[in-house]
């Protein structure tokens, strides 16, 4: 002990624990732990374990290093052979997270810290930062860490117990990629208090211990700008609306209010009066439980869908409210299918989606995209290496790495975005674009066709139809599309807007020809052949 003493005067030994650590970090070499490197606090009052992420610009440019010496080659069995490696794959997932929260963000939320163990954990388990990486477009990754760290600080078990930081992870996830109080990160905390204590007491359906980081955003994310989302609500919800997992997708189980369009004392829903009378009495601080208020007091489509999703969520099921003509609905998921309730539209617009489209198809995209996980994360690792490469001006690499990661998941459609806008700046040809086009037909068209509409009116045809110096080069494109449609998906879809977009991109002399084009192509699908018949008359489908 003497001896140690005397070292710890010496100020090169005093920073030893630290820069052990920005090596391992930077070279890749396995994560020391908090009990690997003990440090006495008081040498200075904190932990040293972290203080290398307070130069957050020295790590990144490391990093970067570090990665492009390990991977020469953007050649697909040298990209294989790089993320085998879980050194690797935390080297890239630690330059993601920092390139997607910006040095000087990230150096703020350093600053604020005495204690930055946290961080290091978080840089050094696979499991832990990919979840959060390779769930969604990591916005406002600045936002997150200060969350998981407002959570940490409440509670010390999160870094313990891994199912405490995935339910951190989640809470923290959407209450930044939603930007929800970012003033305020209590509630993203009392978010997180709830379902880990809810949890911890048993008092969640089972299917809540089988969610993976991404479903478990849908669950821990429910609305955390709205009283239905707010802790009395959840409380008031999990304890009084008990269902089987299927019971909450069962109109006759889940529509427990009173369908209401004037209360009792005679106003009415569209007035602010609806509610007002009884608030106070359903109201703990400036927190109103909604969820019992509803029950008592009755509501319509809005409150019915609302009360539906938050009974769900608070036992841990996952469900979403959706938005219709004039309506709203909900949507909860059985045995990994989601299934509408409270319904009058085929056309609904999901208030609560992933990949940054709204429409029922993609959620069951969704759905379908992170149930083969292997190939997702993949995908994702493959896309942060071509951010990187583009980042060093690699045109080639970043290009070819794009490819290689559609190629792993064709379903990722936030990869197929980032893709196209990559192409847009890099001001690709018509090749590249015909390429696009054709790729994202054969992975979407069969099973998933409205979300290829989608695709390809919003990432492929602002490029590549200018470049077409004919109308009927341009039917020829919109003809592939419905050549390799067969059946209309998850459910029907607002085809007839699609084929309006098409129509319209074309001159007046030639609309006639496309309309003849897609009737050939589309006859003798039924899910398709009276709707254009109709359309094509002038008849189509209402929107509302």
């Amino acid at each position: 002990m003497q001896v140690f003493g005397a070292l710890r005067r010496v100020p090169f030994v005093k920073f030893l624990p630290s820069i052990l650590i920005f090596v391992a970090l930077c070279a890749g070499v396995p994560a020391l732990s908090a009990d690997v490197i003990k440090i006495d606090p008081a040498l200075n009052g904190e932990s040293q374990i972290g203080r290398e992420w307070l130069e957050p610009k020295i790590i990144l440019q490391s990093l970067e290093q570090k990665i492009l010496a390990a991977l020469p080659s953007p050649e697909p069995k040298a990209v294989e052979a790089f993320l085998k490696s879980e050194e690797n794959r935390l080297l890239l997932a630690r330059w993601y997270l920092l390139e997607s929260a910006g040095t000087e963000a990230f150096e703020e939320v350093m600053k604020k810290l005495s204690d930055r163990r946290l961080i290091f954990q978080l840089m050094s388990e696979p499991d832990w930062i990919e979840g959060y990486l390779y769930t969604a477009e990591p916005k406002h990754a600045d936002v997150f860490l200060e969350l998981i760290l407002a959570i940490a600080k409440s509670d010390p078990e999160m870094a313990k117990d891994p199912m405490a930081r995935k339910i951190a992870t989640a809470a923290a996830g959407e209450f930044s990629r939603h930007n929800w109080r970012r003033e305020q990160p209590k509630y993203a905390v009392r978010r997180y208090n709830f379902f880990y204590e809810s949890w911890k007491a048993g008092k969640l359906n089972a299917v809540f211990d089988e969610l993976d980081y991404w479903d478990m955003r849908v669950v821990c994310g429910w609305k955390g700008d709205n009283d239905f989302g707010n802790y009395e609500s959840l409380v008031w919800a999990r304890d009084n609306v008990k269902l089987s997992e299927a019971g909450y997708a069962s109109g006759s189980e889940i529509h427990q209010l009173n369908y209401r369009l004037w209360n009792k004392a005679g106003d009415s829903v569209h007035s602010g009066d609806y509610y007002a009378p009884f608030r106070k009495f359903f109201s703990r601080g400036k927190e109103v439980n909604m969820e019992a208020l509803s029950y008592e007091v009755g509501a319509v489509c809005g409150g019915i869908s609302h009360y539906g999703v938050t009974g769900a969520v608070a036992n841990g099921v996952p469900a979403i409210t959706m938005g219709e003509p004039g309506h709203c609905a909900f949507a909860t998921r059985v045995n990994g299918v989601w299934r509408d309730n409270n319904s009058i539209s085929f056309r609904r617009s999901a208030h609560w989606n992933l990949l940054g489209e709204n429409s029922w198809a993609f959620l069951h995209l969704t759905q379908a995209l992170f149930e083969n996980k292997k190939a997702t994360q993949q995908s994702f690792r493959k896309a942060a290496l071509a951010k990187l490469f583009s980042k060093k001006e690699n045109r080639k690499a970043a290009a070819a790495l794009y490819s290689q990661a559609l190629a792993q998941q064709p379903l990722n459609y936030i990869v197929w975005c980032d893709y196209s806008e990559y192409a847009k700046a890099q001001k690709a040809k018509g090749g590249t674009w015909m390429k696009m086009n054709n790729r994202l037909i054969d992975a979407l068209a069969e099973k998933f066709p409205d979300a290829c509409a989608t695709a390809l009116r919003k990432l492929v045809y602002p490029q590549l139809l200018p470049l077409l110096k004919t109308d009927e080069k341009k039917i020829e494109l919109f003809a592939k599309f419905f050549t390799a449609v067969k059946t209309h998906g998850p459910a029907t879809w607002a085809m007839e807007d699609f084929w309006d977009f098409q129509k319209n991109a074309l001159g007046t002399e030639a609309q006639a020809k496309y309309v003849e084009t897609a009737r050939k192509a589309l006859a003798g699908k039924k899910d398709y052949e009276k709707i254009f018949s109709d359309w094509a008359a002038g008849n189509p489908r209402k929107k509302d």
